[in-house]
């Protein structure tokens, strides 16, 4: 719903554009370290950032891959971005905690495309891949987070509705039709007929 109320209104869409550009700036930085900048750019290109950017003003959360290294040392090999829209989490625990995500291709057709469970990333990088869910705390939302512009969602599927009529009436000849019913007139006479219809296309 969100996607196509940021594909089909062109304000809704051309505001998180601009505000996308600005929130992203020139990336993330490290001070005083040109070294780790580096090392921080490989782990998590700017491409990455910019997808996880994306889904956060488009949904109001994101989620990213986390990649294990080869060796012994089970460090941070890469950070990659999760499609959001692909992206279930799972069942709140009797603790309250959500322990991992789940990941599907096409969640209208499961059966073809079975979700793959991905384990919650919480400090400790004890599996191959893991996945950390960036899900801002709202009131009353336990599993996702909503956009920050969720007010204006009604706003941009009516400058959508508008548009469509707009181009149905221009595409119709900008002509309208009508149906007028009258009681009893089928007891008029065919002049009293042709009388009427030219009073009411005079009005």
């Amino acid at each position: 719903y969100v996607i196509d109320r940021k594909i089909g209104s062109p304000t809704n869409g051309s505001i998180l554009e601009v505000f996308g550009e600005l929130l992203y700036g020139k990336g993330l930085a490290v001070k005083d370290s040109e070294e780790v900048y580096e090392e921080l750019g490989e782990i998590f290109p700017k491409r990455e950032q910019r997808k996880c950017l994306d889904d956060y003003l488009t949904f109001g959360y994101y989620f990213m891959q986390i990649l294990r290294s080869k060796g012994t040392d089970k460090k941070v090999a890469k950070i990659l971005h999760l499609p959001a829209e692909k992206m279930g989490r799972d069942k709140m625990d009797e603790n309250g905690d959500i322990n991992g995500a789940w990941y599907c291709d096409d969640w209208a057709n499961t059966y073809k495309n079975k979700p793959k469970f991905i384990p919650e990333f919480k400090g400790k990088l004890d599996q191959p891949l893991m996945v950390k869910s960036v899900v801002p705390h709202q009131q009353g939302q336990t599993y996702f987070s909503l956009p920050s512009y969720v007010q204006a969602l009604q706003d941009a599927e009516m400058e959508e509705e508008i548009s469509n009529y707009c181009i149905n009436h221009i595409k119709n000849g900008l002509s309208f039709g009508y149906i007028i019913n009258f009681n009893n007139g089928g007891n008029l006479t065919p002049e009293q007929k042709n009388e009427v219809e030219a009073m009411i296309k005079a009005k």
